[in-house]
């Protein structure tokens, strides 16, 4: 996940400082419009901008550490996510994590991606939105290893299997109306088709 949010940090970045120097209204409102775009596509991930002054980059991601809720904090200037702070603190009272722990969260990341890829493949066929539907990641402390999350994952699993099944039975996963008939333009489905 993280080089899809290094990407979208980027383009925060670019906009945020145009949208500051911007003296055109029509500008600086579009260039507002985009900002928002892409923080919405980052909360779509589970994650938070912080990093206001459009210097850095600052995203946090949701975890739990010794059972307190915490955020991983990552700078678009590190190489991984290698941080955290409780959510009780801010910023400035972030704590390096272990060398390995930031090496098991990558791999994390890398399985959650892979997994996230093929259920986005999987829902696009039935036309299911999965955004914002993968949970945060879970540590325990006392074994350097990081542990998603899979109830999200799991449940969107699950609503793909049950729209595979209506439409091995020949009904619409949302109103149980055979295919092909509802609402929508000329009677035809949600999806404006068969």
């Amino acid at each position: 996940m993280l080089p899809l949010v290094r990407r979208v940090v980027r383009d925060v970045l670019e906009c945020g400082r145009r949208l500051r120097v911007e003296t055109r209204p029509e500008e600086g409102r579009r260039l507002r419009r985009r900002l928002q775009t892409f923080l919405g596509e980052l909360r779509d991930l589970g994650c938070e901008y912080r990093d206001w002054s459009f210097e850095v980059g600052v995203v946090d991601f949701p975890t739990e550490l010794d059972g307190r809720p915490a955020w991983l904090c990552w700078r678009s200037d590190e190489p991984a996510v290698t941080h955290f702070h409780l959510t009780s603190v801010g910023y400035t009272d972030r704590s390096p994590l272990a060398a390995s722990r930031a090496t098991e969260q990558e791999r994390v990341e890398e399985r959650q991606a892979a997994r996230r890829a093929r259920l986005e493949a999987r829902s696009a066929h039935f036309g299911i939105s999965i955004a914002g539907s993968v949970g945060p990641a879970r540590c325990d402390c006392a074994a350097p290893r990081f542990e998603p999350l899979p109830d999200a994952l799991r449940k969107v699993e699950r609503a793909l299997d049950r729209a595979q099944d209506s439409r091995h039975r020949g009904t619409s996963q949302s109103d149980g109306q055979p295919r092909g008939r509802g609402p929508g333009p000329g009677g035809l489905g949600e999806r404006g088709g068969p």
